[in-house]
């Protein structure tokens, strides 16, 4: 299809080749009908690539022909490949310059009856007018495809720059979510460093004053740290601050089990499968497992109904493989708006933790999600550490309508 239009102009163009000459030498009576149907004919091919100088080879060829053969008419071969030159040539340039070519087409057009020896016949004109229409027509046709492509092209650009700014958005939107849930984390920590610091100033019996300062100065550290942090959990939750919904305890890997029994009661076959050591991880990467996880179980369901899921927890000494496959799907889906949504947040998790993800289907109709996360092991929990408190809750699989 791509080709077709030039297959269509050069077999146009052969057409005049072949039966222009013939034309041009029995009922013109023109001695060089080969060589002037050649012209012709190359100046509709030539149209192609140059239409710019192809019109003027074939408005030049016109001419010359026929005030050398006094000919009144434009020939049927002369008239059919001109046409065909303004076509292409309005197709390709601007509608100012595409009309300066009509007008001088018409104009050599209406001045050949007078040109030819004796009084120009009435007939002369009339075929003049026609084959004026005719240009005219060709002229207006290509200028308004030509239009109607330039206003395709341009609302695809629009429509490619809207789907950028939107994917960007949903970046920064996303990336804002995961900070607010990773300030939680530290501001857990720097709480657990301050009551540290505080009880180890009080257990410790006739401690040196400088290691009392010392302590006084840790603590000092994080108040004022803890403060800041405050600060800016404030500003990022400013657009949640019409939200009455109670913080909860961060998830965890640990309640990935309570995750996948809420989808397994949509009726949907979730497996689950644990290789290696499991041990505790930092706050971090066991909160972007979950929601990684939580999130490719989301996609499931939306995207691939009916299909089993397996989810595959495989610890390493230094990195933590988290690994969701689905199966084709079940029933027949029809297509859920978005825009990729959820893997920009599972990536940008990835991305933040210094992992890797990769997301693709699989040979038997389903799709694969597998994220690479670095391990390190979590400090020992103190008696006074408590899980920090998760901004936005989940009940059951995502809420929000990401699409893989």
């Amino acid at each position: 299809m791509r080709y077709l239009p030039h297959a269509l102009v050069l077999a146009a163009a052969a057409l005049v080749l072949l039966t222009g000459g013939k034309e041009l030498a029995i009922y013109y009576r023109v001695d060089a009908a080969a060589p002037i149907a050649a012209a012709y004919a190359a100046a509709l091919a030539l149209a192609l690539y140059v239409p710019g100088p192809a019109w003027l080879f074939s408005l030049t060829v016109c001419a010359v022909t026929s005030f050398l053969l006094h000919l009144t008419q434009w020939p049927w071969p002369a008239l059919y490949a001109h046409a065909g030159v303004l076509f292409l040539l309005s197709l390709r340039v601007r509608a100012r310059t595409a009309s300066v070519a009509l007008a001088l087409s018409v104009a050599l057009t209406l001045a050949l009856p007078l040109a030819g020896p004796g009084v120009p016949a009435v007939s002369d004109f009339s075929y003049g007018y026609s084959s004026a229409g005719l240009f005219v027509v060709v002229v207006v046709t290509g200028v308004l495809l030509r239009s109607r492509r330039e206003a395709h092209s341009e609302a695809l650009r629009q429509a490619a720059a809207t789907a950028e700014e939107r994917a960007r958005r949903t970046v920064l939107e996303e990336r804002g979510r995961i900070a607010r849930e990773l300030h939680d984390v530290v501001a857990h920590h720097m709480s657990v460093v301050s009551i540290q610091a505080q009880v180890a100033s009080r257990v410790l019996e006739d401690p040196p004053p400088a290691l009392l300062d010392s302590l006084s100065a840790i603590r000092a550290g994080t108040v004022e740290a803890l403060g800041e942090l405050r600060h800016v959990l404030a500003l990022l939750r400013a657009e949640d601050s019409d939200d009455d919904t109670p913080y909860t305890p961060q998830p965890t890997l640990a309640q990935l089990g309570q995750l996948t029994d809420t989808v397994r009661a949509t009726g949907t076959t979730v497996t689950t499968e644990t290789t290696g050591t499991p041990r505790p991880l930092t706050s971090g990467v066991e909160l972007s497992a979950y929601r990684i996880v939580q999130e490719a179980l989301s996609n499931a369901l939306r995207h691939s109904p009916g299909a089993a899921v397996h989810v595959h927890l495989a610890y390493a000494s230094d990195r933590l493989t988290v690994e969701v496959t689905n199966t084709a799907p079940g029933r027949a889906t029809r297509p859920v708006p978005g825009a990729g949504h959820g893997l920009l947040g599972m990536r940008e998790r990835t991305t933040m933790l210094g992992g890797r993800l990769a997301a693709h289907p699989t040979e038997d109709g389903g799709y694969a999600v597998t994220a690479t996360l670095p391990a390190e092991a979590a400090a020992a929990p103190t008696a006074t550490a408590t899980a920090p408190p998760d901004p936005y809750p989940h009940p059951h699989p995502h809420p929000h309508p990401h699409q893989k």
